[in-house]
């Protein structure tokens, strides 16, 4: 009994020395992966603050960064306006230290939505949903998506099509009373609205 008793005492305490090792390297492994995220965000901070600069720089002082110059790395560089923009808002358009780079990424704002819905219309028109989600991924993470969506809105016909406007006016002229005639408008602009939407879900 006496030995039993001893090895139990034995076991409790390597137990409990276990755990305390265990514990203690949670902490470390939680104390390194902050220090990792520190580390992350102190290395991007300092690229776009190199971009910037380059930004803020004559072309013949300081060359641009290729994600400014090529087009292949168009979604990279939606990533590095999207960061820089928030930086460019507070700027005062009348300080002549940064001017250039206000302008500058004011300007790639513009450039960057412009190619991206171009590339959207494109795979639209192809039917590559793959290339549809993937731009729109891109526009929804660089400015809320509210363009991209405007832009599907557009080509679908419910919203555009002249024939399809001219039938709705058609069942406003129809000789049914009032509260019936606006609930075959509903009903129709309804369906119309309900597939448009589909259309947009299968993107995501």
């Amino acid at each position: 009994d006496t030995y039993e008793k001893l090895m139990g005492e034995e076991f409790r305490g390597l137990d409990q020395r276990a755990a305390r090792a265990a514990a203690a390297a949670v902490r470390t492994g939680e104390r390194l992966e902050a220090l990792e995220q520190h580390r992350r965000r102190a290395a991007e901070m300092v690229k776009l603050l190199e971009y910037f600069i380059q930004l803020n720089c004559d072309r013949s002082e300081l060359p641009l960064d290729p994600v400014f110059t090529d087009p292949s790395q168009l979604y990279a560089l939606a990533k590095v306006v999207h960061k820089l923009s928030p930086v460019a808002n507070e700027l005062d358009a009348r300080n002549e230290r940064t001017k250039r780079a206000k302008k500058e990424i004011e300007r790639l704002v513009s450039h960057v939505e412009t190619q991206l819905l171009e590339q959207f219309d494109k795979a639209r028109v192809g039917q590559d949903i793959a290339k549809m989600r993937e731009t729109a991924e891109a526009l929804c993470e660089f400015n809320g998506g509210t363009s991209v969506v405007a832009r599907f809105l557009q080509t679908q016909d419910v919203f555009t099509n002249i024939q399809l406007i001219n039938q709705e006016e058609a069942i406003a002229a129809t000789p049914v009373p009032s509260s019936a005639k606006e609930d075959l408008r509903l009903i129709e602009f309804s369906k119309r609205i309900i597939e448009a939407c589909e259309k947009m879900i299968e993107m995501t």
